[in-house]
């Protein structure tokens, strides 16, 4: 009688301890079946960037691709960086360059067949209209379109240098329609070319 009392009190105390035993929670069941985040994608803006071309006295002339808000500088380091006889003065290194544009480095001294390029898409730069010089001018005024270097140099303001890359930019893109069009020449100002203006003439 006493063994069968202890055994039924064993059963007892199991039955309670199952019944008792704590259930798994249910946040866990939860988070295993909730859906993974979506991934997040960059907007374009932050993942855009430049292809410009690079050109003229660098070591490495060539296509080049850029993060957006790149300056020439980095354009021209991606190029190997400037050449020995690169005339650096001509370019603007600071500048922010855009997609589609072309840097051209000139030589130094104005040789070479490196000339100043406009950018793709870009605006021909434009002067404003001022009178032109008291100073007299000469007998007979100079052709752009068709003096060499050598007779564009005596045009007083030009010089061999200037003269130089007229010449280039003028053999590398065609004769000049209009004056203004010497403002697309390194090295050429507005206001160098409203003192050499009345000393100029195209045919």
């Amino acid at each position: 009688m006493q063994r069968y009392l202890l055994v039924a009190a064993a059963v007892a105390v199991l039955a309670v301890a199952a019944f008792h035993r704590p259930a798994a929670p249910a946040q866990t069941a939860a988070a295993l079946a909730a859906p993974s985040p979506p991934a997040v994608r960059l907007p374009r803006s932050a993942l855009a960037d430049e292809v410009v071309y690079v050109a003229g006295a660098v070591a490495r002339p060539g296509i080049y691709r850029l993060a957006s808000g790149a300056r020439v500088s980095d354009a021209v380091a991606r190029a190997g960086g400037l050449r020995s006889d690169a005339d650096s003065v001509a370019v603007n290194l600071a500048a922010r360059i855009a997609d589609g544009d072309e840097v051209a480095v000139p030589l130094l001294g104005g040789g070479g067949t490196c000339t100043s390029a406009r950018s793709a898409g870009s605006r021909r730069r434009t002067r404003k209209k001022k009178p032109a010089p008291p100073a007299a001018a000469p007998i007979a005024r100079v052709d752009v379109n068709t003096a060499d270097a050598s007779l564009l140099a005596s045009v007083p303001g030009i010089g061999p240098v200037l003269s130089e890359r007229i010449v280039t930019y003028r053999e590398a893109n065609g004769t000049f329609s209009s004056l203004d069009e010497l403002l697309d020449v390194n090295g050429m100002t507005a206001s160098k070319l409203d003192r050499i203006a009345a000393y100029l003439v195209l045919q």
